[in-house]
């Protein structure tokens, strides 16, 4: 089973992290030592996130980052996107973001308002998981929109350049760890 890009690149151009298991520790520590490998060319390494040989699946690799969602929320994802994720680091002069983006499967049949309500979960989960050096405390989630049509939540923490982002751009979920890093995406999905 190979991971396909949403970004559309090519398989040379995505370096391969391969966890040795599922564990929280396992996964900050992959991403920790391939965030100080900065691109040469761009501001975005893509990654593919493989454990044990296989592509990690996203539900499950949400719910190491945050045990709280096991079984809720890790349902959702389940049922709502595909297995195979799209992983990458945004690289600006406040540091290196990762974020993740997963596909609405084709033939989930699933309401955009409930789903976007159970996503709502994510705020009240350890999302300072996602972050690869400490962010700092969480000024709280507001609402917002991205380029005049999707809507966002984010949280502005401590840190500068960090904010926890989430939401639904078109068929995509995307999670980011700053503002920066969700707009490097939306471009690169062409959205």
């Amino acid at each position: 089973n190979k991971h396909q890009s949403s970004f559309g690149s090519s398989a040379e151009t995505v370096t391969a992290v391969n966890l040795q298991d599922n564990t929280l520790v396992s996964i900050l520590t992959a991403l920790q030592n391939e965030a100080v490998n900065v691109p040469a060319n761009g501001n975005i390494r893509e990654l593919a996130i493989t454990s044990e040989g296989n592509i990690a699946l996203f539900s499950k690799f949400m719910a190491s980052l945050m045990p709280e969602i096991s079984g809720g929320l890790e349902n959702v994802f389940k049922n709502a996107f595909e297995d195979d994720f799209t992983a990458y680091i945004y690289y600006d002069d406040k540091g290196f973001w990762p974020g993740y983006v997963a596909k609405l499967k084709a033939n989930a049949d699933l309401d955009i308002v409930s789903l976007t309500n159970q996503l709502q979960q994510l705020e009240n989960s350890a999302f300072t998981n996602f972050f690869l050096t400490p962010p700092g405390e969480s000024q709280g989630f507001h609402s917002g929109t991205v380029k005049g049509k999707y809507n966002n939540r984010s949280a502005p923490m401590g840190q500068a350049g960090a904010s926890f982002n989430y939401g639904l751009y078109d068929q995509y979920l995307i999670i980011t760890t700053s503002y920066n890093a969700l707009l490097g995406a939306l471009q690169l999905l062409g959205l």
